[in-house]
């Protein structure tokens, strides 16, 4: 009988494409929309266009899930936060600053799906959302 291989874990990431806005109402959880895998950095990887998700290369008990957002205030002073999501379901969030960072370490699985999403806490948010910017703007499962 033969013995099937199971790959190993191997890191992802993913980086924005575009510019966009940020949240439009206080204290709603936007998702960060249009990435492109960074292949470069990160051979492998994937995203899950229909979902804006990084999908996890194997599995292992330890990942560390990261994310930083690069963003710039509307004509108010926004306060960005950002959460990590795993398959749906929150696992990690920041406090507000700029960049706005979040990382956590959490177990992965084949395929797991990894978001994220952010939030602005100035209540004239939508007066002047914030910018969330391509440079500096990025998730990793290392």
């Amino acid at each position: 009988m033969a013995a099937t291989a199971v790959p190993g874990f191997r890191a992802s990431g993913m980086n924005k494409t575009g510019t966009q806005p940020g949240p439009n109402a206080a204290n709603s959880w936007v998702q960060v929309i249009n990435w492109t895998a960074d292949t470069t950095n990160y051979p492998g990887s994937t995203v899950d266009a229909a979902t804006n998700a990084l999908l996890s290369q194997g599995a292992t008990a330890a990942a560390t899930v990261t994310a930083n957002v690069a963003w710039t205030a509307g004509a108010f002073a926004n306060s960005i936060s950002a959460r990590l999501k795993k398959n749906g379901t929150v696992i990690a969030t920041g406090s507000a600053a700029n960049p706005a960072t979040v990382s956590t370490s959490v177990t992965v699985a084949t395929g797991d799906k990894i978001t994220l999403e952010v939030s602005d806490s100035q209540s004239l948010a939508s007066l002047s959302p914030a910018t969330i910017n391509i440079s500096g703007t990025y998730i990793r499962i290392t």
